[in-house]
């Protein structure tokens, strides 16, 4: 990722020399001896020998200490101790060079590359600026004429609320006529609902009085059935007789010269 972030950079650099910035390329790109990932890969070799060193020192002054003379054993391997372990340091030395350099080559790019946006940001902060001073603008202009539209806006209100005070008078008005004229027809209408009502008790008394007259009526078609039925009996079982009540009744029928005294 480093990687290939510090190529993106010295295209970048690159660019901008290309054209003609007055950002120029670092000298240390040119001296950039290794990339970030070699670095590494070198540090850990550093460390990797370093350790290998330390092993083989002691396994070879173990086999040291079994010799009759050992100093000469001793000198040569604390010889190639140290050979290895300043082999190690100067990997680690170049290792962290070269970190070094990457750090400056990204720290360079990044000024290159802000020389190279300063103009951008430049047009960038004078248009904020522009904007601000117009918003500014604007604001003032609106605390200018803000009394005039706050007297507007006061007018608007005080007409609203006449037009509601009227409107509310005139609705209070109408509902006085219509509440006079109610009582000023009161009394004629209590007259014209006492008629009806009378108007009802009569018909429904003469409904009654024909109920009445018809249950009468009934009554005698009733009784006079039931009389001339018991006569007709009589005069079923006694056939010579024409007199009494079926001839009383119906004297064409059943009365004779001698039953009716003529």
């Amino acid at each position: 990722m480093r990687l290939t972030a510090y190529r993106g950079l010295l295209l970048v650099l690159g660019i901008v020399s290309i054209h003609g910035s007055n950002a120029q390329i670092p000298e240390t790109i040119a001296k950039a001896p290794i990339t970030v990932e070699e670095a590494r890969t070198l540090r850990d070799r550093a460390s990797a020998m370093k350790g290998k060193a330390e092993q083989q020192f002691r396994r070879e002054m173990a086999e040291c200490n079994k010799k009759l003379f050992p100093n000469s054993c001793f000198d040569a391997t604390k010889e190639r101790k140290h050979n290895l372990l300043t082999e190690s340091h100067s990997l680690d030395q170049k290792a962290r060079e070269g970190e070094r350099v990457v750090h400056r080559l990204e720290r360079d790019a990044k000024e290159a590359q802000r020389a190279a946006d300063a103009p951008r940001m430049e047009a960038e902060e004078q248009a904020r600026i522009e904007k601000l001073h117009q918003e500014n603008a604007r604001r003032d202009a609106e605390r200018a004429n803000k009394p005039v539209q706050d007297a507007i806006d006061l007018e608007q209100r005080r007409s609203k609320i006449q037009a509601d005070e009227a409107a509310q008078h005139n609705k209070r008005e109408a509902q006085a006529r219509r509440d006079a004229e109610v009582d000023r027809l009161r009394p004629s209408r209590i007259r014209a609902e006492q008629e009806r009502q009378r108007a009802i008790a009569e018909h429904a008394a003469k409904i009654d009085e024909r109920i009445r007259q018809n249950a009468e009526e009934q009554k005698r078609r009733e009784a006079t059935e039931a009389a001339k039925h018991a006569a007709e009996e009589t005069a079923k079982r006694n056939p010579d007789k024409k007199s009494g009540l079926l001839c009383e009744l119906l004297p064409g029928r059943y009365c004779t010269e001698a039953g009716t005294g003529k």
